[in-house]
Formats: C-alpha cells, structure tokens, sequence
C-alpha cells in the first residue's frame, strides 16, 4: 500500500477526504467512543480541522455524538458498505451454503477471509458450537502470519510478495503460542504450498486448531481461504482429522472450479 507521502504526490489527491477518512479510522484503531481532544492526537489535525470533519460525517449518518459525554461513536449507517460490499461479492454468495454444510459435517466454526495488507479479513463466518461473540463477526481481521487462514493464502503469492507481507508484519505474539519466528513462519508456509492445506493449533486462540484451504480466482492466483476452527475437546466427536482435510479441500477446489 502507498504511504501517505507517495499518494500526495499524486495530483488528484484530495487532502480534505483524506483528514475524514484519518477522522473515521481513528474509531477502527482506538475504540467505541472518542473525544475531539482523542482524534486529535491519534490523527495530529487541528481542533478546527478534526471538528469540520466530524461535523461532516455525522450530517451523512457516518458518526453520531453522546452529548452526556461530549464523545463521538460510529452511527449505523457505518455498517451499509460492509452490507453492500458482502452482497454484492458474487464468490461469498455463493460459498456461503457450502460454509454451512462444512459446519454441520464438522460442528466447527467455518468462516472464508481474504488477504489485505499483512491481515486477512472475514467476509463469512458461521458459529459452531461455541457462542464466542468476536469469533462470530465478519470483518474482524488478524495478522496474516499467526492465522492459517492467511498462511495458506501466502503459501499461493510469489516468494517476492509473500516475503513483502512479512516484512510488514510485527510479529507481535496473540498467544504464548504464537510463532514469532519470522523464518519458522517461512518454513510453514513452504511446507503449506506442498500440502495444500494450513493447520495452526493455539496461535490466536487457545485451546483452539484450525484448517484452511486456499480458494482460487478465475486467473488460478489465491484469491482466499476456507477455515475450520475446532475446539481441542471437540476434535474427534463429530469427523476426524483426515475426514475434515478431505472435506475441507474439496469444497474448496469446487468453489475454484
């Protein structure tokens, strides 16, 4: 991605919708509810600059005010780009009735997610049979490096651009876990493009494995990934291992072809 100097250089850049976007990304990276003083700090505009744009995004519906606390949270209108993102995305339409059938035949948690920047994000997701409300939200994103999900689809880039995803990476562990080694991470992903398939036991959620699969777009590159995650009390009860590799593959080579 562009750092903010080289998109400057380009002469449509528009500098005001640059300081509303700094305004609305402050509510991704720094919580619910923000004070004027808050985006100030996090985005270095000016109180005139930071109020402009609020007063901006909250006329649109984008942000709305608590007057009892004089902070700003995300308005409901925020969530109609993700909606319409989702349904007009013709792959996750259609993937969604085989998500759900790899979720009855496993009783884990199936969820697809796509690769942006050194995170992969999750267009679908369907519960197993745990009730974790974070695991169960589309558009949460994790570390590439740390997730199956993101391993495999690294494991189908050229050496150059998956090399280049790890280089940004912090490598900030999200369990004791967590491999942290960036050339143990290489060897996985190495060993993941001869398998086919990626499998993570505990490095981000204890307690937990998952599975992935890479699923193609229509130019053969990896455009994402099909993910189990099972509880390790659960393994075993409802497929076995080998079972839910095969599964796992096949769907996801018939969502490629």
């Amino acid at each position: 991605m562009p750092s903010l100097s080289e998109k400057r250089e380009n002469p449509l850049f528009v500098d005001s919708i640059e300081r509303a976007f700094g305004v609305l990304n402050c509510f991704l990276a720094n919580g619910h509810e923000l004070t004027n003083k808050q985006i100030q700090t996090e985005t270095g505009l000016t109180f005139q600059t930071v109020d402009r744009a609020i007063k901006t995004l909250e006329s649109h519906g984008y942000i709305e005010k608590n007057e009892r606390k004089k902070t700003y949270q995300l308005a409901l209108r925020a969530l109609d780009f993700q909606y319409k993102f989702l349904i007009t995305d013709p792959l996750v339409k259609m993937i969604w009735p085989l998500l759900v059938d790899i979720r009855d035949k496993t009783k884990g948690r199936v969820s697809y997610c796509e690769l942006d920047g050194t995170e992969i994000v999750y267009l679908a997701r369907i519960a197993g049979d745990e009730t974790d409300f974070l695991t169960s939200l589309v558009g949460r994103r994790r570390p590439a490096f740390a997730t199956a999900g993101g391993r495999v689809i690294l494991s189908g880039l050229a050496p150059k651009d998956r090399d280049g995803v790890l280089m940004a990476s912090s490598f900030d562990p999200i369990t004791p876990k967590t491999e942290t080694d960036p050339r143990a991470v290489i060897e996985s992903i190495e060993a993941i493009a001869n398998d086919g398939y990626a499998m993570t036991a505990e490095e981000t959620i204890l307690g937990e494995v998952s599975y992935a699969a890479p699923v193609l777009g229509n130019d053969d590159n990896v455009r994402g990934a099909i993910v189990v995650s099972i509880r390790d009390d659960e393994a075993g009860k409802g497929i076995s291992q080998s079972e839910l590799i095969a599964l796992l593959l096949a769907v996801a080579r018939s969502v490629s072809t």
